[in-house]
């Protein structure tokens, strides 16, 4: 119970230096709570998204490829892939993104959804 309150205490004040815009210190506080729990997908994604508003767009694409083999592994596919559509608008050429992103499966379906008096639904397969 120590340890979740502490980890939640450090989030909140990972979160509160974010929020003043001292990112960079921000940034070393959530690694350090990913390192010691490198399955929580949600500090995980805020990690990436600290790396892209600070400008490093390559170590946020490494760690968003990371984190979304983590997923894939773990059986989160449709969490792997919205990190890879994060991973395409930063490099839209990242062979791996494209070979995992949106698309890639199958079973996924495009739904096109168009209003002109009428809904129609067009599935793609």
């Amino acid at each position: 119970m120590q340890a979740s309150h502490e980890r939640s205490a450090a989030i909140e004040k990972a979160a509160r230096i974010m929020a003043r815009g001292e990112l960079d210190a921000a940034l070393r506080l959530y690694l350090q709570i990913f390192d010691n729990d490198p399955h929580d997908w949600s500090v995980g994604n805020t990690v990436g998204d600290l790396y892209v508003r600070l400008g490093k767009a390559d170590d946020a694409v490494s760690h968003f490829t990371m984190l979304a083999e983590q997923l894939m592994a773990d059986g989160f596919a449709a969490k792997a892939r919205a990190l890879y559509r994060k991973i395409l608008r930063l490099q839209p050429a990242n062979g791996e993104a494209r070979r995992f992103g949106p698309l890639s499966d199958t079973d996924i379906r495009i739904t096109v959804n168009c209003v002109y008096g009428l809904n129609h639904r067009i599935e793609l397969v």
